[in-house]
């Protein structure tokens, strides 16, 4: 082995280049790498496809929940809008004793934490969207969006949605 200056000792590619220019090693070859026994490759690529199905997994509730997002704040708008319209109102069986103004608010309440949801940049996810508005909305309006969703057959489930907390004679 060559002993090499100072500012060689710190510089590995330094120490490659001056060795290779006297023809001698700086240091030992590296040995070639130690080939992985069929057990720890099989975990290796165990570990690969359930990180694979946890990604495909996870695209597919992002999807299934923008999808119900588009859902629900696309019905509130038509509602919105015809209400605004005809001035009547048009959910009664889910909004009672409120005529149409308040029904208006009630619809906009829904939507106004689900659109930042579909923003592809940022920093709430349509999955955080819908879980947060759900679980922060009245029964009447959890209500609401389960009508809006179920009308669409729109997928629920893997969604963390609690469905237990609406009343079963508020669902129609």
């Amino acid at each position: 082995m060559i002993l090499l200056p100072f500012y060689c000792r710190f510089s590995p590619r330094a120490a490659r280049k001056r060795a290779a220019a006297s023809g001698r090693w700086a240091c030992a070859p590296l040995r070639p790498a130690a080939r992985r026994s069929d057990a720890t490759a099989s975990l290796i690529d165990r570990a690969s496809d359930a990180a694979k199905l946890c990604r495909m997994w996870r695209r597919r509730r992002q999807d299934a929940a923008a999808q119900a997002v588009v859902t629900v704040v696309h019905n509130s708008i038509l509602y919105i809008r015809a209400m605004g319209h005809t001035r009547e109102s048009m959910c009664d069986e889910f909004f009672p004793g409120l005529d149409y103004s308040e029904q208006i608010c009630e619809l906009a309440d829904v939507c106004d934490n689900l659109i930042p949801g579909l923003r592809p940049n940022g920093h709430r996810t349509s999955v955080s969207a819908l879980r947060y508005t759900w679980g922060s909305r009245s029964d009447q309006q959890r209500a609401w969006m389960l009508n809006c969703l179920a009308s669409r057959g729109t997928r629920l489930r893997g969604l963390g949605l609690n469905f237990r907390a609406i009343k079963r004679s508020r669902v129609t």
